[in-house]
Formats: C-alpha cells, sequence, structure tokens
C-alpha cells in the first residue's frame, strides 16, 4: 500500500551543525520504500524553501531466503560434484550476494579453500565459493569436487557441512546450513 504524509514534522534536535529528527523503529513498515522530504522554514520572517530535498530509501529488516540443492537430504553420498540452491529476497529488498562455504562437520573451524585446495581456517575470499546463477539456480563446482575417488575435496568417512549464505542490500544474511552427510565411497562387504 501507498500512504501519502502531508505536512511537515519539526526535528527534534540540532547536533553537529545537522538537523536530526528521531523515528521509532516501530514507526516503519517492514520491506516497503520510502521517500523523506526535508524542507527548511524560516519562522521569523515567514519563507519556506520553495522545493524540498528528498531521499529514497528502503527499510527491509527481513533477511533473504533459499533453499539448497545439492547436496540432497541424504546422509550418506558417495558423489558431490556441484552445490547448488535458490536464493531470493521480499521486495523491494535486493538480493546482492550467495556464496557457499564447506566446512568439516567433525572440525567447523576447518573450510574450503579454493585457493590452496585443502580445508583451512575461515579466509575471506579464499574460503567463500563464489557461485554462478543460471536459469534461477546459484551453483558452485571445482575438479576437486568432481573427484569421487576420496583424494579430491570429499575424503572417505569424514563429514562435511555445507552452508549457502545470502546477503541481501540492506546487509541482512541468512545462513542456511544442511545437514552434515559423510562421504562414503567404500562398497559393503558379506
Amino acid at each position: 500500500s501507498t500512504n501519502t504524509f502531508n505536512g511537515f514534522e519539526g526535528v527534534t534536535s540540532f547536533v553537529g551543525g545537522a538537523w536530526q529528527m528521531n523515528v521509532p523503529q516501530v514507526a516503519w513498515t517492514t520491506n516497503h520504500n520510502y521517500i523523506l522530504y526535508s524542507q527548511a522554514r524560516h519562522i521569523p520572517n515567514g519563507t519556506i524553501e520553495p522545493t524540498p530535498q528528498s531521499a529514497t530509501f528502503v527499510v527491509d529488516d527481513t533477511p533473504p531466503s533459499g533453499v539448497m540443492l545439492t547436496p540432497d537430504s541424504r546422509l550418506f553420498l558417495n558423489s558431490l560434484p556441484t552445490l547448488s540452491g535458490t536464493g531470493s529476497d521480499a521486495s523491494p529488498g535486493i538480493l546482492t550476494s550467495v556464496i557457499f562455504r564447506v566446512a568439516r562437520a567433525e572440525d567447523g573451524s576447518k573450510f574450503w579453500n579454493w585457493q590452496t585446495s585443502t580445508f583451512t581456517a575461515l579466509s575471506g575470499a579464499a574460503t567463500d565459493l563464489s557461485p554462478t546463477l543460471n536459469g534461477g539456480i546459484w551453483s558452485y563446482t571445482t575438479t576437486y569436487f568432481q573427484i569421487n575417488t576420496g583424494t579430491g575435496t570429499w575424503e572417505n568417512g569424514r563429514s562435511y557441512v555445507v552452508h549457502q549464505i545470502m546477503t541481501d542490500k540492506a546487509g541482512n544474511s541468512l545462513d542456511n546450513a544442511h545437514p552434515s552427510f559423510m562421504f562414503d565411497i567404500v562398497f559393503p562387504t558379506a
């Protein structure tokens, strides 16, 4: 809905050369566009600034949402060549970033580092796996994910947690952590 408010409210303070007006958080509707007008008025002589200054902004305090597609819900996997998922933000919010991270389940402080091709401490861009977007699906792969002999990223008998982290323009983020799975390439014996 669009509400128009006519008239102006006075500022509440003048601090450090800037006029300020405090608006309580409950006055803002989440996921909503706003236009704020500022107009100077000189009370003693009755003059008013002819064209008010304006600023347009969005109040968005809702994190993005998404669904992880791969890995799927199985607890044991013998192949995981690609990480994938969906991501979106409620309008008028804007999804600005989707990254994946892969952590070892037994030691959540070790993440797949694409620069060193091993698990290391969280290292910013080196452990942020930047996916591509195609047809509404975010996906990431590397040749190390495609090795399913236990000598690539996925080691036999180890458990992993995949994180899909989505961030919107307002800075809200959601870490969609997949339940852990174990990589198992050993055939059962009779």
